[in-house]
């Protein structure tokens, strides 16, 4: 690994604080297993993982800013390894998957002590991806430690909006009263629109991560959300995975992502036309 970095494109600690159990366990509430080995936390409640990263393990590449938060070459018998396994597991698998950012006293020394970490922004984790000697984990967006309740709020409220003769739909999907309101889905656009990518992310081409039937999980997202006046129909829903459609959610590219689906969508809807003449 070369370990190559672009100076201004580093992503620093802005906060410099002390105490890192006590901050997974308070301001988290995320437990550590063990204070002396565990890397990071999962919160079952969110269904989201913290992950603890080193500010000196970052890499710029031709896909943005990303991390190693694995070594395929262990440098110990720490229980870490395997309990980081895990944890990417939960991430791959949907789980919301969340970096703090840390320094350590000597980088050149293992096992690592944690000098200082930030409190106050934390990253925001998307892709995992790996080569020959690491596993890595893409920075969608740096946030506040203040937004953190609002984006929970944002996931737990958002359906998955994950789908032969294609369903009609609504233009124009009405609402269910609750204590709030949320938007009625035509559950036959989402499982037609997912059927018909067998398994295939639309936007990246990635399979989906494999379900115990033997099928490959994705999800369906509405390009134009409901609350903007988007329509039910399978013109405006494409299969995403995970990643993807988290990203489309709340990626700093989203309004990017959004151009490039429909853009999809059209040449989707322009194949099946031909198909069918």
């Amino acid at each position: 690994m070369d370990g190559s970095r672009v100076d201004d494109t580093m992503i620093e600690v802005t906060h410099h604080a002390k105490g890192v159990t006590r901050f997974f366990e308070e301001r988290l509430g995320a437990k550590l297993n063990n204070p002396q080995w565990s890397w990071g936390a999962i919160d079952p409640v969110f269904n989201r993982v913290f992950l603890r990263v080193w500010a000196d393990n970052q890499i710029e590449d031709k896909t943005g800013v990303k991390f190693e938060v694995y070594w395929k070459q262990t440098r110990s018998k720490s229980p870490g390894y395997p309990q980081r396994l895990k944890h990417l597991e939960a991430i791959k698998n949907g789980a919301l998957g969340i970096g703090i950012l840390c320094e350590a006293f000597d980088s050149k020394t293992f096992p690592r002590k944690i000098k200082t970490f930030d409190d106050e922004q934390l990253l925001l984790l998307g892709k995992l991806s790996e080569d020959d000697d690491c596993k890595y984990a893409h920075i969608v967006r740096r946030f506040p430690i203040s937004e953190l309740q609002k984006l929970d709020n944002s996931l737990q409220n958002s359906a998955i909006d994950d789908i032969p003769v294609a369903p009609i739909g609504s233009e124009v999907p009405g609402k269910a009263p609750t204590v709030g309101s949320r938007y009625q889905r035509d559950d036959k656009v989402r499982q037609f629109i997912i059927e018909q990518a067998k398994g295939v992310c639309e936007y990246c081409g990635e399979l989906g991560f494999l379900l115990p039937d033997g099928n490959h999980y994705l999800e369906a997202h509405h390009i134009i959300a409901l609350a903007k006046q988007g329509p039910d129909t399978i013109d405006n829903v494409i299969a995403l995975c995970p990643s993807d459609h988290r990203e489309a959610h709340y990626g700093e590219r989203k309004v990017k992502l959004e151009n490039e689906m429909i853009e999809i969508i059209k040449r989707r809807k322009n194949l099946h036309q031909s198909v069918s003449r």
